[in-house]
């Protein structure tokens, strides 16, 4: 009984939303006619106010208070916030062109310079550019912040520490293979593990198992982070295509998934993405040709994008890492081992 009469209380929400909007009441001029229609139709003391609701960009609505619930009438209509938006998702197809994804913990502002420098490229110049900006962003500084203050902290891909460092210290080392190998394992069993935590068990594998985890997640963002206190919101406001031309969180896990079906995941025999940066072909040894840096970089971006989907559940930050006493222990280590590599190089090429 209970439940149907929750479901009648959101359908008779449903009904009002529909009702102000064709009316012409959701705006901020018509708070008190609103108030009063509303009353009017639940017997209950309504208590309105305008806000702006939304965490990156944000849109004008009215939150109303009827009794204890709390309803969300957005002023715009939907297609009318989201086609001011649309720019907001450019940056997004020349990274997808470059088998790479928005990667979290650099500032917007960053990642649109990025995207505009690569799109007036030429474009077989274009991925040459991004590994060398890839190279900038994952220097060993900031790797060693990264280690020591997301992936050995954060529960989950902490599990899988001691993986990740030998994966960084390989690399350093100059091996190129065995850290991607690496990684590739890590970020499978931490998307398996993230689906687990939201109680999802599941012998699903490849494609169809991170689908269900950033399907998972979604729900997850939606309803305990944008919309946690509210009781109704107007469905079309929850859509993924429509959040997505807007919320920066909502546009990165769509380029994830855009990643995942269209480079790590695709068809190994139909894969033709720079690097060979694909999971089947690699771990099925069809590909022998994956050792570059670039790979790994591209890697950590993913392994950064699951540290991002944690931080949502265990309150981590959500900026990039600064460096620690402890993240530059690490980095003296590492700079030795590359120092040593730099120098056997060169021994190498003069007595060649």
């Amino acid at each position: 009984m209970e439940s149907a009469s929750h479901n009648n209380k959101l359908k008779q929400y449903q009904a009002i939303y529909r009702e102000c909007r064709r009316l012409n009441l959701i705006n901020s001029e018509e708070i008190s006619s609103i108030e009063e229609y509303i009353e009017k139709r639940t017997n209950s003391k309504v208590k309105i106010k305008v806000i702006e609701h939304g965490r990156h960009l944000t849109y004008e609505a009215l939150a109303i208070k009827i009794d204890q619930d709390q309803l969300l009438f957005p002023i715009k209509r939907s297609t009318e916030i989201q086609g001011n938006r649309t720019r907001a998702i450019d940056k997004n197809a020349i990274f997808e062109e470059l088998g790479w994804i928005i990667p979290p913990y650099f500032p917007i502002e960053q990642i649109q310079t990025l995207a505009a420098f690569l799109k007036e490229a030429q474009v077989q110049e274009r991925h040459s550019m991004l590994e060398q900006a890839l190279a900038k962003m994952y220097h060993y500084e900031y790797l060693s912040a990264l280690y020591s203050e997301r992936y050995a902290k954060i529960p989950l891909i902490s599990d899988y520490k001691e993986i990740i460092l030998e994966a960084i210290k390989s690399h350093a080392s100059g091996f190129r293979y065995t850290p991607i190998i690496s990684l590739i394992a890590v970020i499978e069993g931490t998307s398996r593990s993230i689906l687990n935590s939201f109680n999802i068990f599941t012998s699903l594998i490849g494609l169809e198992l991170y689908q269900k985890m950033l399907s998972s997640f979604r729900s997850y963002y939606k309803t305990k982070i944008l919309y946690t206190n509210y009781h109704w919101i107007p469905s079309e406001y929850c859509e993924n295509s429509f959040l997505e031309s807007f919320d920066h969180t909502m546009n990165i896990i769509k380029a994830f998934e855009n990643f995942i079906k269209k480079h790590f995941y695709s068809n190994s025999n139909e894969y033709t993405g720079v690097g060979s940066l694909n999971r089947n072909g690699i771990v099925h040894g069809f590909y022998l040709d994956y050792n570059y840096s670039f790979n790994f970089q591209k890697l950590i971006t993913v392994l950064d994008l699951l540290c991002f989907i944690l931080s949502w559940k265990y309150n981590f930050s959500l900026l990039g890492p600064d460096p620690t006493p402890e993240s530059l222990v690490l980095y003296n280590e590492l700079a030795i081992l590359s120092s040593k590599i730099k120098k056997q190089n060169r021994f190498a090429k003069n007595y060649a």
